[in-house]
């Protein structure tokens, strides 16, 4: 995986090589109201991009969606033993 733009409180974008693709991968985070809005993109490209992108997509924004449940779980408790 090689980062290849971050910035704190605003994303970052890696990527990574495998079986003649790159995995692109984009993340972002925005406010929103009292919190904060987080897109995750994903893309291959390859032979056979298109078509991984896609089945990929599905698996992917499930891993995003409970990676994201467990980080606010931590924000939270932190937030309350800081309290």
């Amino acid at each position: 995986m090689l980062v290849t733009w971050e910035e704190p409180g605003r994303g970052m974008d890696w990527h990574s090589h495998a079986l003649g693709h790159v995995l692109r991968y984009r993340q972002r985070i925005t406010p929103e109201g009292d919190g904060s809005r987080v897109r995750f993109e994903a893309s291959v490209d390859g032979p056979l991009g298109a078509l991984l992108t896609r089945a990929a997509e599905p698996l992917s924004g499930y891993g995003q969606r409970r990676r994201l449940a467990r980080l606010a779980r931590l924000a939270e408790l932190t937030a309350r033993l800081a309290g």
